[in-house]
């Protein structure tokens, strides 16, 4: 044989060998190397019961709150759009009405909730346009039937909005955002967290002069409380408040045309829920909740001026919605 070619094929040996005894200490330092990438469980209440989303048979999809603000998305009409099976459809401008349809089904099939307290008003419409994401933690939503869980408006799905909790022992947060056609928005919240439980606090401010040539602004106004407090090692309370103020000016008339100086609507609601949970043994513990809804809903249509003397372009209209509920489980 050729001896060049004996001592490469040593050489190959010798430096294949040399590998396989350095796969040992190559696989000890990858193991001894930590992952620093841990993810939270994500618990969902699909099916009303807190439980890993992994572990529930529902189609569910998690938005976080934190994510989408810092994509600049501050409506839930906008975050809803990129969700499978959820289409949210805008009539106008900021502020105009937006209906929410799922799977297909109509646009009063859906409920949506604050922290438990339904916004759906009676019959189960609602208008994504009054709600925004301020001091908002996440967004669930469980896509198909579930009338049975929560009531005759969860034809084809629920939607679950939660305020957001404090990380750090102070969690303060600021954000102020402009763009084009006047709009303005400020966004702040505080946060505390201690041994026992945690407090935020949020404050936010939206207006915008709208796309149309006059009469089209939007404001929006909202201040929401939150709290988790642990009396006991078994026992936990918590408490939500959120309140939204919110008006927007709509120049159009029946037929589209751009010509009424002095139509707008607006709608103030105040939601509150409180929440208690002990736990009597290992595998049993009980919940109580209480959940309240005030709304108020207005449109203003007056005259436009001496010329409208039929009376077909005003219009008034108040309304008041009140709603109370109470749940107790035992899981």
């Amino acid at each position: 044989m050729n001896h060049s070619v004996l001592r490469g094929t040593r050489r190959s040996i010798l430096a294949g060998c040399s590998v396989l005894a350095l796969l040992p200490l190559a696989r000890s330092h990858a193991q001894a190397v930590p992952d620093t990438a841990r993810l939270r469980a994500v618990i969902v209440t699909a099916d009303r019961l807190p439980r890993p989303v992994d572990r529930t048979p529902s189609s569910v999809t998690v938005l976080s709150g934190e994510t989408l603000r810092a994509s600049g998305i501050t409506q839930l009409a906008d975050a809803l759009r990129g969700v499978p099976g959820v289409n949210a459809v805008g009539s106008g401008s900021l502020g105009a009405q937006t209906s929410l349809f799922m799977r297909g089904g109509e646009s009063d099939y859906v409920k949506v909730l604050v922290d438990g307290v339904v916004m759906n008003d009676p019959g189960g419409a609602i208008d994504l346009a009054t709600i925004n994401l301020a001091n908002v933690e996440r967004i669930e939503i469980v896509r198909g039937p579930a009338s049975v869980q929560y009531g005759s408006d969860a034809v084809s799905g629920v939607i679950q909005i939660f305020t957001r909790q404090a990380q750090a022992p102070v969690d303060a947060q600021l954000t102020l955002r402009g763009g084009s056609y006047g709009t303005a928005i400020a966004d702040g919240s505080l946060g505390l967290r201690g041994g026992r439980g945690w407090l935020t606090l949020g404050v936010a401010h939206h207006e915008s002069e709208g796309m149309l040539a006059f009469n089209n602004e939007y404001r929006n106004d909202i201040v929401s409380l939150g709290t988790e407090w642990r009396a006991a090692s078994r026992t936990t309370a918590r408490w939500s408040l959120r309140r939204s103020d919110n008006e927007f000016h709509y120049p159009t008339d029946g037929s589209g045309r751009v010509v009424d100086r002095n139509a707008r609507r607006g709608d103030r609601r105040l939601s509150s829920s409180v929440e208690v949970a002990h736990v009597f043994g290992p595998r049993v513990e009980g919940i109580v909740s209480f959940g309240s809804l005030n709304a108020h809903g207005r449109t203003d249509d007056a005259s436009d001026g001496a010329a409208d003397t039929l009376g077909f372009h005003a219009y008034r209209s108040h309304g008041v919605v009140r709603r109370r509920t109470g749940d107790a489980r035992l899981i």
